[in-house]
């Protein structure tokens, strides 16, 4: 079953993690829309809201294509510094190595379910870092 490519954001308050779900196969348009609407996110965030602590589900994302992986990569480049823990939830090995390599984050990890991946975020600094 193929899905619309596209994105959605969330925000927990309770542990401060800003959420990302991808979906479908991106093109350069769907990077750009997710571009624009990340950027419009950082201005219009409620307070505490930061990229410090992300989840991202990639369950039901395609691999990117060596371009679009590309422009992601360069597009969270610019926002590195802001971003400390990226928690990535993936359907595959090769997804979880794919989100490593466009991850600006400090600290990577990738999980098999939302709980492991929220639980990790929460957790101190200092935790364990190997995925």
């Amino acid at each position: 079953m193929f899905e619309e490519p596209g994105f959605t954001f969330g925000y927990d308050a309770d542990g401060g993690i800003l959420t990302i779900t991808l979906v479908g196969l991106w093109t350069m348009q769907t990077v750009a829309a997710y571009a624009a609407a990340t950027e419009e996110l950082r201005g219009t965030a409620p307070p505490g809201a930061t990229s410090d602590r992300t989840l991202v589900d990639l369950r039901r994302a395609h691999l990117h294509v060596r371009d679009v992986a590309a422009a992601l990569s360069t597009f969270h480049e610019r926002h590195a510094a802001q971003t400390r823990r990226t928690a990535v939830v993936v359907g595959s090995a090769l997804g979880a190595i794919q989100a490593r390599r466009i991850s600006p984050a400090r600290e990577t990890r990738s999980f098999a379910d939302i709980a492991a991946a929220r639980a990790w975020l929460i957790a101190p600094g200092g935790a364990d870092t190997d995925g």
